[in-house]
């Protein structure tokens, strides 16, 4: 009787449960924290917005620009409040010209499956966003972007959903033999009603996010073992505003490198399939969270 209740959110019991849990729970795997399906959205609004900063993706905002189709591999270890979380990623992105006049308009799709383990718990996200780059001139561009994603968990007995907006400004100089830019991302993220089977809950939670990032990559390539490698690195800020949340800040540090031209070995091991390769790692940390936040997240990925 007492499932059927909670099932049912009769009295809007269920969603106050679930308010709660994203406000006071380092583990909630629908908001309030960096493993949440709210806050990987967040990061992969960011990095589509970015692409214009990535080593070994696009070099500048104003240069000819290619349609690589990527497919990548990730993980992380994260320790929130004293409780071990693991997260394995695998994102999917791609872009298309929309201007033959104007190469550097584009349009981006991303999509991005993540798992999420505490202890034996296993919950499963999903999402699927799109993007506009518009260049305003040739140092800066806006890469507005609206995003969609999913939650299930049976172990967490969690289900959920999150529409988001975001606009991304994205602005980068030569300095040098190096390349800066400076991103800036805005979002609105909300979760939205669900009712699956016998199970109605909104737990109706809104936040504003403000992302802030610097990168610094060198405009000529490093040449190792016989590969040109382009080396990137970058540190974020991210702050929640709205609806109360487990974690409201949070850093990022890291780098990125990635090959420019074609790899021969990697052509020949995906049978003529891929062409590009990059790695990537970062450190995440908070300075205001009381919750003794961080962890590392470690990524591959391939260009098509």
């Amino acid at each position: 009787m007492l499932e059927r209740y909670l099932r049912r959110n009769v009295d809007g019991t269920l969603s106050k449960i679930s308010r709660e849990l994203i406000a006071t729970s380092a583990t909630d795997p629908l908001a309030g924290n960096v493993t949440s399906l709210q806050g990987q959205m967040v990061f992969s609004d960011f990095q589509r917005g970015c692409t214009s900063c990535a080593a070994g993706v696009t070099r500048s905002v104003s240069g000819v620009q290619v349609n690589p189709f990527l497919v990548g591999v990730g993980g992380g270890n994260y320790t929130q409040n004293g409780i071990d979380i693991s997260v394995i990623n695998v994102p999917i992105s791609t872009s298309f010209n929309v201007d033959s006049n104007d190469p550097r308009k584009k349009l981006f799709v991303n999509g991005q499956f993540n798992y999420v383990a505490v202890g034996n718990a296993e919950s499963y996200q999903g999402g699927l966003g799109i993007g506009y780059l518009h260049p305003i001139n040739d140092h800066w561009s806006l890469t507005p972007g609206l995003s969609y994603g999913i939650i299930g968990s049976p172990d967490l007995v969690s289900a959920g959903q999150i529409f988001s907006a975001s606009i991304t400004s994205n602005y980068g100089v030569n300095v040098n033999d190096y390349s800066l830019s400076m991103a800036n991302m805005f979002g609105y993220y909300k979760t939205l009603p669900l009712n699956v089977g016998d199970v109605d809950s909104d737990p109706d939670i809104s936040n504003y996010v403000l992302k802030n990032g610097f990168f610094v990559g060198k405009n000529l390539p490093y040449d190792v073992l016989g590969h040109k490698l382009n080396l990137m690195g970058f540190f974020t800020d991210t702050e929640f505003f709205g609806s109360k949340v487990f974690s409201r800040q949070y850093n990022e540090i890291g780098f990125q490198i990635g090959t420019i031209e074609d790899v021969a070995w990697l052509k020949k091991v995906s049978f003529g399939m891929a062409d590009k390769i990059s790695f990537s790692a970062k450190y995440i940390f908070s300075i205001e969270d009381p919750n003794n936040l961080e962890g590392y997240d470690l990524g591959i990925s391939y260009q098509f």
